[in-house]
C-alpha cells in the first residue's frame, strides 16, 4: 500500500502546481484584459 500512498502525495504535489499556475495564468489575463479597457 505504500506505493498508492507515494502515489497520491505524487498527485497531490501537482496538484498543487497546477494551482498556482491557474492563478499566475488568471492574473495574466486580468492585467492584459485591463489594459486593454483602459485604451478603450
Amino acid at each position: 500500500m505504500g506505493g498508492v500512498k507515494e502515489g497520491l502525495e505524487v498527485v497531490e504535489g501537482h496538484t498543487v502546481e497546477l494551482d498556482s499556475e491557474r492563478d499566475k495564468l488568471k492574473g495574466q489575463v486580468l492585467d492584459t484584459l485591463n489594459a486593454n479597457v483602459e485604451e478603450i
